[in-house]
């Protein structure tokens, strides 16, 4: 958030839009090193360690890509290369190196719950949240078995936290909780009770998912 990743490609779209109607745009490159001597780092923001804080870049990256209108995204890498090396993209792996068996690193549970709870849909709309430390974006799944998802965290680096956030979900009676987790591929789900019509949830710089039907 903090370089525009969203506004950059909106840009990029627009002029697909204007002068290649029907082309896909794909950003087949990015990521953030673990390795804290790299140029294209996720530090450790205070008590966070870097490998929570490349995890929670790194679907937010992916949700402000969606929110951009592009079509396909892809990380760099699906692994560590040497995660010693400070040069930029050996640590950017979701996996440690081949020598390390591919052991998954928190960002390998976090992009593969994203994935989960998204499948189907598509971004919709940018709901306005009232305060400028917390975003929310509506994603959609049309067919025989509609239902939204809704993305929720704080677009900072500084381990800001909103907790207690009151968010509406009118006209729902039942609500679904996804919260990312180092262990699940799927996220941890638990059901909320919306009260007069909203639902109270802690938001904070690692994304949370609230599913509606």
């Amino acid at each position: 958030e903090a370089d525009h990743l969203r506004e950059r490609f909106e840009r990029i779209v627009e002029w697909r839009d204007r002068h290649l109607p029907g082309k896909e745009v794909w950003v087949s490159e990015f990521g953030y090193d673990t390795n804290p001597a790299s140029v294209q780092r996720a530090p450790a923001i205070g008590s966070t360690a870097a490998a929570e804080v490349q995890a929670c870049w790194l679907v937010r990256s992916y949700l402000a890509l969606a929110a951009a209108g592009v079509d396909r995204a892809q990380l760099y890498m699906l692994r560590d290369v040497n995660a010693g090396n400070t040069i930029q993209y050996n640590s950017s792996g979701l996996t440690a190196e081949k020598w390390n068996r591919h052991r998954p690193k928190r960002s390998w549970f976090y992009v593969a719950a994203l994935r989960h709870v998204l499948r189907g849909t598509r971004f919709d709309a940018e709901i306005p949240s009232g305060r400028q430390d917390v975003r929310i974006y509506r994603f959609v799944a049309p067919g025989p078995s509609p239902h939204g998802v809704y993305a929720l965290w704080c677009p900072t680096s500084d381990a800001t936290e909103a907790k207690g956030f009151t968010f509406p979900v009118p006209g729902v009676s039942t609500a679904t909780l996804v919260t990312l987790d180092g262990d699940r591929p799927t996220g941890q789900a638990r059901s909320l009770t919306p009260r007069d019509g909203s639902v109270a949830v802690d938001v904070s710089e690692r994304p949370v998912f609230i599913v509606v039907r």
